[in-house]
């Protein structure tokens, strides 16, 4: 991505975050609360850390092998939409599993079944994945930010990429339980 890409990811995310204060907390952890350690908290992230790094992967192969963003013309020549159409792609994927992993990480339950965040939790990330869907078919904020409006066909595929990481990251979740007893 480009820097400013990665600014209007960084404050997307940020703002959404602000709701946080107003989260309410799951009974279970106000029942029992937990003393962080480095050691925990550096166990949590190498332990979760990796799925993100696995969708990031999975986002350079969709725009890649999918969407033909390679960057280049089929004669070697450089092609910056379709640069911009990579970018553009792993921007939405990033800020989408960004913003869905707060509530992924929130609760030892399932999120959205079992537990569910507040309301201006739920809002403000729903604002800043909207926000993020727009930014790249509104023809300013496209060419403020080089993006370049993705095809149809590739919303599905978003939608199933974070679909999985959604998925992933709670079975990683469940494994990470059962295996300390414990979450965050």
């Amino acid at each position: 991505m480009l820097a400013v890409q990665l600014l209007v990811q960084n404050m997307l995310y940020d703002i959404s975050q602000t709701s946080l204060p107003w989260d309410r907390v799951d009974e279970s952890v106000l029942a029992r609360p937990r003393r962080w350690t480095d050691g925990h908290i550096t166990r949590f992230m190498v332990i979760l850390g990796p799925v993100s790094t696995i969708f990031d992967v999975v986002a350079f192969l969709l725009m890649w092998f999918v969407f033909h963003a390679t960057g280049t013309t089929a004669s070697g020549a450089v092609d910056p939409t379709s640069q911009h159409l990579f970018q553009t792609g792993w921007f939405l994927v990033g800020i989408c599993t960004q913003v869905m992993v707060v509530h992924m990480i929130r609760t030892e339950k399932i999120p959205f079944i079992q537990s569910t965040a507040a309301r201006p939790v739920l809002w403000a990330s729903a604002a800043a994945i909207a926000v993020a869907l727009v930014l790249p078919v509104v023809p300013f904020t496209a060419a403020a930010f080089s993006f370049v409006a993705p095809p149809a066909t590739f919303y599905p595929w978003l939608l199933a990429t974070v679909l999985a990481y959604c998925l992933l990251t709670q079975w990683v979740k469940t494994r990470y339980i059962r295996r300390w007893h414990e979450w965050l």
